[in-house]
C-alpha cells in the first residue's frame, strides 16, 4: 500500500512513487515503462515489485503463477491493485472493480483512480 507516512526515508519514497507509476503505466498498457518502473521501486525496497512485474509478462506460464501468488494475498492492497489490472487487460471489468474495491476499502490510494477506469471503459488502456 502506498503510504509512506512520516517517513523521511528517500529510499522508500522513491520506491513507493516508483509503484504507483508503474501501476499507472501497466493500467493504460505501457508494460515496458510499468516493468521499467517496477525494476526501480524494487531497488528502492519495495520487494514485492518483481511478483507485481511478473503480473505482466508475456509469458502465461509467469503471469498466471504470478497471479496464483499474489491471490494469497486478499489484504495487500498493491497486489489487489495488479490483479485488477490482469483482470481489466483480460476485459474482465467485473473482476478488476471487485479487486480494487477491495483495494480502496484497505485505505489504498490508487484504488479510485483505478475504479473510475473501469467506471468509464473508453478511457486508455481498455482492451
Amino acid at each position: 500500500m502506498i503510504n509512506i507516512g512520516a517517513s523521511n526515508d528517500v529510499d522508500a519514497v522513491l520506491g513507493w512513487a516508483a509503484l504507483a507509476l508503474a501501476t499507472l503505466d501497466a493500467l493504460v498498457g505501457d508494460m515496458t515503462r510499468a516493468a521499467e518502473l517496477l525494476d526501480l521501486a524494487e531497488q528502492h525496497g519495495v520487494q514485492s515489485a518483481i511478483a507485481y512485474k511478473a503480473t505482466l509478462s508475456s509469458d502465461p506460464t509467469v503471469r498466471a503463477a504470478a497471479v496464483q501468488k499474489l491471490g494469497e494475498s486478499p489484504n495487500d492492497p498493491d497486489a489487489l491493485n495488479f490483479l485488477g489490472i490482469v483482470s481489466h487487460r483480460a476485459g474482465e471489468p467485473a473482476q478488476a472493480l471487485q479487486y480494487w474495491l477491495r483495494s480502496a476499502e484497505l485505505g489504498d490510494a490508487l484504488a479510485p483512480l483505478l475504479l473510475y477506469t473501469v467506471r468509464n471503459p473508453t478511457l486508455p488502456g481498455r482492451p
